[in-house]
């Protein structure tokens, strides 16, 4: 059931990004930012699909970096390309078995500390190989602060393509660095600051912080945040009892963030939902936030408490 919501996840995620891609833009506050889970703010870039090659931009040395090796399968780095519109990592699948198709996934990426929005998944027939590209906007790099990606960040996860419920042959976290530095020389950029932001909980575990309100032609009304993992282990963002101006409007929002990494997302309202309940000006929003331990639903919440957005 697990690998199944996640390929459903995953799915969800790329049709949500096609949608950004087609999307005119917001009518308000056109600058402020993309909709889609890791929308960054004044970050309005599109997936233009152009992946023409100009001179490096940064010393990138990595190359043939083994990321994951066993007796059923290996994952291999191969090279990787800095093009004027992606950075664009190569890597080299392979299935040691004889008689299974594996599944290669990679999620839960992320660069210099961000979760960046991009999509793995390559099947492989039983003895072959095979070269897939998984490719980072850098228009969205740009916006996080990441200048070059010194540590790249993901979770690997190769299993039975045809037997979503047996046990994964590699299900784990690989950190590779591109540039040659090591995991202690590799500094995570400052989360921008915005005029007007709401810090909703900064503690010794998390942050939450709304960074701005917009209207977005294709989600509606949407909220900006960033989230921050303090913590040695994933960590949940959700919110539950959501009311708009009173009226309970649910924005089915939730999002995890690997331990010691951050991300950007978005909250949205519908206008349709808006509009059905006679809201045309949003005046206040009332949450219940909850970050809780994604790897032990029985530890105590780090966050479970009542807030109100005044916008």
């Amino acid at each position: 059931m697990k690998k199944i919501i996640c390929v459903l996840i995953a799915l969800m995620l790329v049709v949500s990004l096609a949608a950004c891609g087609s999307s005119g833009g917001s009518s308000q506050n056109s600058s402020g930012g993309s909709s889609g889970n890791n929308a960054a703010p004044q970050n309005n870039s599109e997936n233009k699909g152009n992946k023409d090659q100009d001179p490096p931009k940064a010393a990138y040395t990595v190359e043939n970096a083994v990321i994951a090796d066993n007796d059923s399968c290996r994952l291999t780095l191969t090279s990787v390309k800095d093009g004027k519109s992606y950075l664009d990592l190569v890597f080299l699948c392979e299935n040691k078995l004889s008689d299974k198709t594996l599944m290669f996934s990679i999620d839960d990426v992320t660069a210099d500390g961000y979760v960046v929005s991009t999509f793995f998944a390559e099947e492989v027939a039983a003895g072959k190989k095979s070269n897939e590209t998984m490719s980072l906007d850098k228009k969205d790099l740009s916006a996080w602060g990441v200048d070059a990606v010194d540590e790249l960040s993901m979770k690997l996860r190769v299993y039975d393509s045809n037997d979503w419920l047996a046990d994964e042959f590699v299900e784990d976290r690989f950190d590779v660095y591109l540039t040659g530095k090591s995991a202690s020389e590799v500094v995570y950029p400052e989360r921008m600051r915005k005029e007007g932001e709401t810090v909703v909980v900064d503690n010794d575990s998390c942050s939450f912080v709304i960074y701005e309100n917009y209207h977005d032609s294709i989600w509606g009304y949407t909220l900006s945040v960033y989230l921050q993992n303090k913590t040695d282990h994933e960590i949940m963002f959700s919110w539950d009892d959501t009311s708009v101006n009173g009226f309970m409007i649910d924005p089915l929002w939730a999002r995890s963030v690997p331990a010691g990494k951050a991300a950007y997302s978005t909250i949205n309202f519908s206008d349709s939902k808006l509009e059905e309940n006679g809201i045309k000006e949003v005046s206040e929003i009332e949450f219940e936030l909850r970050v809780h331990n994604e790897e032990d639903y029985s530890a105590k919440d780090h966050v479970n408490e009542v807030f109100t957005y005044k916008p």
